[in-house]
């Protein structure tokens, strides 16, 4: 079993070393929940609605109905297991990340050796509400949990092949680990999803995955870095663009 704890508040409890963020995005579609804040009520009754099931019951005990995303959420869990000795922890974040609104997830190993995975749930539902209201209500939904899932398995690649940075880390550490996890995501889950002859990605792992192939697959590459540097930059609003 893995844990699963709702609540944590990104303000007061442990950073986030590594984060999932969202590439480039139109934002013209986002002004109607530009500035919403969401009430805990709404944070919890989301969770219930659209992502509890997903995880609770089926990625996390090996039950995803996607046969690509399940067979490797099974591989890293069982690295996790052989890493660390303990049980994956998975939090549900109830605040935006304060680096960016649109951070959707990120991972961390807590004092204790236990590795952690968190899902921003704000971010979640401002990304299904982009979603939702760029492809429509049946598309869109299906588009929100593979975003989801393929950003809750970069967060497993993080943690199982140990690219996670330490706390107060410099943009360069992350920018190397995130060249690192990301060169295993668009290898070994974007790149099956992609080649479906109905493919469910989103511009967001579209963009990575463009990316990773424009470079040749070399995580050692230049365009390699200036692609995830500058998504980083931006991400944190940190850079010129």
């Amino acid at each position: 079993m893995v844990g699963i704890y709702i609540g944590r508040n990104n303000k007061s409890d442990t950073p986030v070393t590594q984060t999932k963020a969202v590439a480039p995005i139109q934002t013209s579609s986002l002004q109607s929940v530009e500035k919403q804040q969401f009430t805990k009520e709404a944070i919890v009754q989301f969770w219930t609605d659209h992502m509890e099931r997903t995880f609770r019951e089926e990625l996390l005990v090996g039950k995803c109905p996607d046969p690509i995303i399940n067979e490797r959420c099974q591989v890293l869990m069982g690295m996790l297991n052989e890493r660390y000795h303990k049980q994956l922890a998975v939090q549900m974040i109830n605040t935006f990340n304060p680096l960016s609104e649109w951070i959707l997830a990120g991972c961390f190993v807590n004092d204790e050796g236990v590795p952690v995975a968190d899902l921003n749930i704000p971010a979640s539902m401002r990304i299904h509400e982009n979603l939702i209201l760029t492809d429509g209500p049946e598309l869109g939904e299906k588009m929100f949990i593979q975003t989801v899932l393929t950003g809750f398995l970069h967060e497993l690649d993080h943690l199982a092949y140990g690219f996670v940075a330490k706390k107060g880390h410099s943009q360069e550490e992350l920018v190397y680990h995130e060249k690192k996890a990301w060169a295993k995501t668009c290898e070994l889950t974007l790149t099956p999803l992609a080649a479906r002859k109905v493919s469910l990605l989103g511009n967001s792992e579209r963009a990575y995955l463009d990316a990773w192939v424009k470079s040749g697959r070399d995580e050692n590459s230049l365009l390699w870095d200036k692609f995830i540097r500058e998504t980083y930059e931006e991400a944190r609003g940190t850079g010129s663009r």
